[in-house]
């Protein structure tokens, strides 16, 4: 073989190794990003549950208001996205979801905060 057919067999070995390591890094963005994005959806339908205990009657076993004494079953916590954790106030939630995949530090998984208060919810990406 000749030095420049070496040369292009070295340089394709090259490329395709960037174009490989280049998919790789993609393929890892978007699982983050997909998580995340699950996380903050589920966080939402949430919202939706105790919103609706807030509306009942104290009488009905609802918040009266309130979301005080708001209670979420461990069914709609832990979800294949990920674990939520939650806290109560009797005019503000927050929700902390912690996923199934790193995050971005690589380190830790994903993992986000929806803090949810008279009709608007503030997401912050924590990881």
């Amino acid at each position: 073989m000749g030095q420049q057919q070496l040369l292009i067999i070295v340089l394709s070995v090259i490329l395709a190794g960037l174009a490989l390591d280049g998919g790789l890094r993609m393929s890892e963005i978007y699982n983050q990003d997909s998580n995340r994005d699950q996380l903050i959806a589920i966080s939402y339908a949430l919202v939706g549950s105790a919103e609706s205990y807030a509306k009942k009657p104290v009488s009905q076993q609802g918040g009266g208001g309130s979301f005080s004494g708001l209670h979420l079953t461990s069914n709609l916590l832990n979800t294949p996205s990920g674990t939520i954790t939650y806290s109560v106030s009797p005019d503000q939630l927050t929700f902390t979801g912690v996923g199934m995949v790193t995050g971005k530090n690589g380190k830790s998984n994903v993992r986000v905060q929806c803090v949810y208060s008279k009709g608007t919810m503030k997401v912050t990406e924590l990881n």
